[in-house]
């Protein structure tokens, strides 16, 4: 599994290779961030700031990154959590409990609306990802838009497992990123992108690799992810 710095290290010569945006380069302490932090009382870790970073500046990536869900950041008072983000539909924020806030890369957790109160009322939901820098790294992928398009498929069996190699263990997240050709999973059970995989085609020549179907996909791994 590889650590946090080498996470955002992954995330951030992604994005500088595929979107032109060096992240890398914008300011962690920056007069937002430091105003973030004066208004909840905390100080916070440096992957939590770089997820905010990214978020504060993804309008600079608008035409390959949909931020279809609303940077709020404030606490759960009632779980004692800091959110980091929430649906666009206001009904799930994906928070920090404030005794994970002394880690460097903290776990993340899911909280839902009870549809079943007459009240508004977030309940803890799920343990959603294993740290800060796989969520960042879930979420960026999941609402990336690559140049050569893509698709999402569920395998029909799991003998395509031991035929993909994923080469990258983030967690929580396998992914191959080979010949412009992106392929990730989640193996959180938690997760929408459990036992399924999403392919992406970052660039147009790639795109001339188009993967139709699964047939296609179980009959190339070999030639596409198998060094």
């Amino acid at each position: 599994m590889k650590s946090e710095s080498e996470i955002w290290d992954f995330l951030d010569e992604f994005l500088l290779k595929y979107t032109g945006v060096n992240f890398a380069l914008i300011e962690l302490d920056s007069s937002e961030i430091m105003e973030i932090e004066t208004e909840i009382g905390v100080k916070l870790p440096n992957s939590v700031k770089k997820w905010l970073t990214f978020y504060l500046n993804a309008e600079k990536i608008e035409e390959q990154f949909t931020c279809r869900d609303c940077l709020e950041v404030t606490w759960l008072t009632e779980h004692d959590a800091l959110s980091i983000l929430l649906q666009g539909e206001d009904d799930y924020y994906w928070a920090i409990k404030r005794s994970d806030l002394i880690y460097p890369d903290p776990p993340v957790f899911g909280y839902g609306l009870d549809y079943d109160r007459d009240e508004t009322v977030f309940f803890e939901y799920c343990k959603w990802a294993t740290s800060v820098s796989s969520f960042a790294l879930n979420y960026i992928l999941s609402y990336f838009i690559p140049i050569g398009g893509g698709f999402c498929c569920h395998p029909e069996d799991t003998a395509i497992e031991s035929k993909i190699q994923l080469t990258y263990d983030f967690g929580e997240i396998k992914l191959s990123l080979r010949d412009d050709i992106l392929i990730f999973t989640n193996n959180n059970p938690e997760s929408w992108n459990y036992q399924r995989y999403k392919v992406y085609f970052l660039t147009k020549k790639a795109a001339n690799k188009r993967l139709f179907d699964i047939k296609w996909l179980k009959n190339n791994t070999k030639k596409l992810f198998i060094r």
